[in-house]
């Protein structure tokens, strides 16, 4: 194709976007900093279900020049003309197969890159490549970073590593972290998974393929019988709401029979369950996930289908039964339900109260992945030459032996089903690099103090605002309020610790006790606490080797 000119009057400068958030925004001032300084192919890295196809939609308002949307996969292609409509676009054409969306003449173009490798390529200056992890197949290096030398060829992603792990240098010049997991929780943006694990079967004898494990042996062990019962037995355990009904659910197998039989098992117990692979027929898969948002299904599960593309923020529950050594294939399905959701307005934006709670996503690992990868919400400290690496100072974390729950490692009791840990035997938590370091992370110091100050309280029978209240006097702010709303969670199903509190609010009557001062029922602290000796805490803390 001929060279086209670029932006002789870059329409990236002057340009606001309307109606997108912060990190949006700040994601188009960052291309428009990308494209000053002469850089012709960024990349971002964006959360799982952060907008990236609403910054798409942004840009391409305010250009001058062709548009292309290249991608691999029916959804993301159907995803992304859906939702550059939404935003008002209107000239698109869909490259794709028999599509009857094609219009070659639309300054727009969303295009599957198999497609785009069999046709005349349309001109582009500016091209998205969503999940451009994919980017470093055969395909897009010459249908798209070799046929547009000259273009502004963007790179979206939630994992920018291969699917080997290796990282993506040798395609883009930069790479930005946009916004991380964190920022978009604290927002409410995205929701954190209650996430839950049992002891995977021994892969010991199961051969590598390349960087991962081979599918057609994994699915022998992953299909045994008796882990498909527990598959079954666990889901419905914990899945379950309020009101009696469950979470809608993605299951993600090792293969076709083991899908299957996942079907099997749960329509045996009378849910409503469908399969999905990549011989289902288009319209059947559309239908079978309009069903699942609508209600009218209780859980689909699919080998390799439901990875990227499919936004359903009616699903909050992932099963996860497919060991995987890719972080990629990990973070990709599992960040399927994040998105918030109301269930009693059956709507995205309603604003959280308490007659319409946000029902948390609800992971259950039974592959090992998350002892593997870590919690498919904790932010990567990602590189654009070498491999990512979890960042040192992440708050540890422990699975309870008795209900599968992974809580912090510091907790003395389990948040979920009141299993007292046996702190005897437990060692510094460990991260990269040495533990005793790790605990000496400010962070980790404080959050440290907190899970002290909750074992103090209760034990002596102390409301769960007491430990909130010595935080504050320690380090002169409130505690992370997820921390507070993790320890009311716990006191309300801990029943050692309310028939302390009980226990300790008849003592204060029987001796004429004020109940009004009781500490842990005075949030500002006006009253003030009942001091833990300093000794045994400085004594505590050194003993923890994390000082004072």
């Amino acid at each position: 194709m001929s060279t086209l000119p670029l932006f002789s009057t870059s329409p990236l400068t002057g340009f606001v976007p309307p109606t997108l958030r912060p990190y949006q925004k700040h994601a188009i001032d960052v291309l428009r900093a990308r494209w000053s300084e002469g850089i012709r192919r960024p990349m971002l890295v964006l959360p799982t279900s952060a907008g990236k196809t609403v910054i798409f939609a942004a840009l391409i308002r305010g250009a001058s020049v062709p548009c292309l949307f290249a991608a691999h996969r029916k959804e993301l292609i159907d995803q992304a003309y859906n939702k550059l409509r939404a935003q008002g676009l209107s000239h698109i054409g869909v490259m794709r197969g028999a599509d009857d969306r094609y219009d070659p003449s639309a300054t727009i173009q969303v295009a599957s890159i198999q497609t785009l490798a069999r046709r005349d390529k349309p001109k582009a200056g500016i091209i998205f490549i969503d999940e451009c992890h994919r980017g470093a197949s055969d395909s897009y290096r010459e249908h798209i970073f070799d046929a547009y030398p000259d273009a502004f060829i963007i790179g979206l992603t939630a994992t920018p590593t291969r699917l080997d792990n290796r990282p993506l240098g040798d395609l883009f010049q930069t790479m930005d972290v946009i916004v991380t997991y964190a920022e978009l929780i604290k927002k409410e943006w995205l929701l954190e998974p209650t996430c839950f694990g049992w002891e995977p079967p021994d892969l010991s004898q199961v051969p590598m393929s390349g960087s991962d494990w081979q599918e057609g042996p994994l699915e022998h062990v992953m299909n045994e019988s008796k882990l498909v019962g527990d598959i079954v037995d666990h889901w419905k355990r914990l899945a379950v709401l309020p009101d009696g009904t469950y979470r809608r659910t993605f299951a993600f197998a090792t293969g076709i029979a083991h899908s299957k039989s996942i079907v099997e098992r749960f329509r045996a117990e009378y849910f409503r369950a469908e399969h999905l692979d990549g011989e289902t027929p288009e319209p059947i898969r559309d239908a079978t996930l309009e069903a699942l948002a609508a209600g009218e299904l209780d859980i689909v599960s699919n080998c390799n289908i439901l990875l990227e593309g499919v936004d359903i923020p009616q699903v909050k529950c992932v099963i996860h039964a497919r060991p995987t050594q890719s972080i990629v294939l990990w973070r990709q399905s599992t960040g399927r339900m994040t998105r918030p959701w109301c269930f009693e307005c059956d709507a995205a934006e309603c604003r959280a109260t308490p007659k319409h709670p946000r029902v948390a996503p609800l992971l259950l690992d039974h592959a090992g992945n998350y002892d593997r990868h870590g919690a498919p919400t904790e932010d990567i400290r990602w590189q654009l030459k070498t491999r990512h690496t979890r960042i040192s100072g992440s708050a540890p974390e422990k699975r309870c032996p008795a209900c599968g729950l992974y809580c912090l490692a510091g907790r003395y009791t389990c948040p979920h089903c009141g299993h007292e840990f046996d702190m005897s035997r437990a060692s510094a938590p460990k991260s990269e690099g040495d533990g005793q370091l790790a605990l000496k992370d400010p962070a980790l110091v404080r959050r440290a103090f907190y899970d002290k100050m909750v074992s103090v309280a209760r034990a002596r029978g102390f409301k769960p605002g007491w430990p909130g209240i010595r935080f504050k006097e320690r380090y002169g702010e409130w505690p992370d309020r997820a921390w507070s709303d993790a320890t009311k969670v716990t006191f309300a199903t801990d029943e050692m610790w309310t028939d302390a509190v009980e226990r300790r609010r008849k003592e204060k009557e029987a001796t004429d006790g004020d109940p009004a001062m009781d500490v842990g029922a005075d949030p500002a602290g006006l009253a003030g606490p009942p001091e833990e000796p300093e000794e045994t805490l400085s004594g505590w803390l050194e003993e923890q080797g994390i000082g004072t």
